[in-house]
Formats: structure tokens, sequence, C-alpha cells
């Protein structure tokens, strides 16, 4: 570096993972005499192998002599990242603007996004009894009692993108599907609702169980402004919860037990096949035969 002259510094970086899927909120950023600079810094957000193809990082101000510039990754994963970066320097005296644009280094396949088709995902369950609720609780109620329950559930946007071209910029990919499917920029946490109304018998208490189906989007990545190219590569993303999720279970419980409780049988396990349901709440904690010392009434003389 001429030592009468300042410097400005542009690095170009590749950041790869070896899997798929959801990976922390990262960032990187550059160093000047291990200094973050928090100006150049860029948040990454990608949730597929590529988490930076061929961004850009710049540095508000020139460089002197004797300057070491570096790199911060700034992470909680512990998977094992793989990372290039090629540093361009340009005097001052060419007149760059600080800002650069990536034509000047780099020049990137004009693509476009489609989407083809709505996934359903994952389906999860999720239980809430009169113990962590006591809404729930009507044993000492001597009316059916109507309750509004509501489930809720956190949850961050994922896009994985498979790109198979290196002249595609994955950040500028995920800017494109955000847009597309209008969600909100930084990728804030969301909410999915699922409110519910249901009627706990009289004398009972309940315990609810509901079913959250994931909401996924699939589409591609092709060639040219109007995508009528070459595939360049695929995505997927998470786009949250169906909603209301579905109840798929509401169970009763008395003072002595679960209902619907299986019916107890009076009379010997070979013997008497009549069945008494008038007993069932006060023998569900115990064998499902039991042996009984008298007989209910049968209708036979």
């Amino acid at each position: 570096m001429d030592k009468q002259k300042k410097q400005r510094v542009v690095v170009i970086v590749d950041l790869f993972r070896t899997l798929y899927g959801e990976f922390p909120l990262s960032s990187l950023a550059l160093t000047v005499n291990d200094q973050i600079v928090s100006e150049s810094t860029r948040k990454i957000t990608s949730q597929g192998q590529f988490l930076l193809i061929n961004d850009i990082l710049t540095l508000p101000r020139p460089v002197e002599a004797g300057d070491k510039v570096g790199l911060a990754f700034q992470t909680q994963s512990t998977e094992q990242v793989v990372g290039a970066a090629t540093i361009y320097i340009t005097p001052e005296s060419c007149g760059f603007p600080v800002s650069y644009s990536p034509s000047l280094y780099w020049s990137e396949t004009e693509f476009s996004v489609k989407h083809l088709r709505n996934q359903p995902g994952e389906q999860i369950t999720e239980t809430v009894s009169y113990e962590q609720y006591p809404g729930l609780d009507n044993s000492k109620g001597a009316a059916p009692l109507p309750v509004q329950i509501e489930f809720r559930r956190n949850f961050r946007h994922q896009i994985i993108e498979r790109i198979t071209n290196t002249q595609v910029s994955g950040r500028h990919v995920q800017e494109m599907i955000v847009e597309m499917y209008k969600l909100p920029p930084n990728d804030p946490v969301q909410k999915a609702l699922c409110p519910l109304n249901i009627v706990i018998p009289a004398g009972q208490k309940s315990k609810i169980t509901v079913e959250w189906t994931e909401r996924w989007a699939e589409g591609v990545i092709n060639e040219g402004r109007e995508g009528t190219g070459n595939r360049l590569g695929t995505y997927t993303i998470f786009l949250g919860y169906v909603e209301p999720c579905s109840l798929i279970k509401q169970e009763n419980f008395t003072q002595w037990g679960y209902q619907p409780a299986p019916m107890v049988k009076h009379g010997y396990r070979s013997g008497f096949p009549h069945e008494s349901r008038s007993l069932r709440a006060v023998f569900t904690n115990y064998p499902t035969y039991i042996c009984y010392p008298f007989r209910l009434h049968t209708g036979q003389p």
C-alpha cells in the first residue's frame, strides 16, 4: 500500500454450510484493527446452505497504511461454516463512492422466483389441562360451563433456497421471496392464534388437545426477468401454521377419574355378561372386570 495515500476497501464474501434448515440469526462484519465496523454489518437470515453468496461488505471510511482489515462472524450456531473472502483495494484518487455497486466486481445473472404450490408440513399437538389453566375446572359447577380458550404459537419465517448457479445471490433471492409473499422485514417473531369455544360438563374438569399444521410453500428460481430461462435453483418457505388449529380431543374428568371410562362389568370374568354404566365413575381406577358381592337386576326372576 502506498504510504502516502488512503485507500478504500471492498470485501466480497461467501459463507457455506453443509446442512439445510433453521439457522440462528447471525451477522458478518468487517473489522479494522480488531474493531468491528458496525456500518459494514450484514445480517444472515438464510435457512439454506448458502448463508451468503457474493455479498459485498464495504467500509464507510478509507483505510490507511498499517491498518489490519478482517472479518467478525457473530453466531450462536455450533455448525461448521466455510467462508471465502476476496478483498479489493481501490485508491482514493479513483473517486469511487463509499457504497459500491456489485456490478463493479461481479455480474449477477438476472433471475425471477415463481411460486409452485402450497404444502402442509409437520403436524404438532399441544395439550393444556385444568392443572395449567384453572378455567377448565368445572368440578364444583352445577351446570355446563362454556369456556373460551386461546392457543398461541410463536414462529419465524424460514426461507430455504437451493441455488445451483454461483452467479445468483442468495440474499437477493431471499429479498425477492420476501417481497412476493409480502413477509414483514427483518424477520420478526410472528404469532399464530387459535381461539376455541368448548363446554365443560357440570361437575367435571377438562384437558384439551389441539393440532397445529405447518404451512410451507415451494417454488423455483429461473433465469431471466420473466423466469422463462434455465432452472437456477429451488426454494421452500415456512409461512407459519394453519389458523385456527384443530381441536382433536377433549378429555373430561370427574373427582373419581377420567370420563368416558371403560364400562365396568359386574360378575366373574367368564360369567355374568350384563353391563352397568351407572357404576363406571366409581370404578374407573379399578380393573376392567370387577368381582362384586351382589348381582345387578337383570330383568330375570
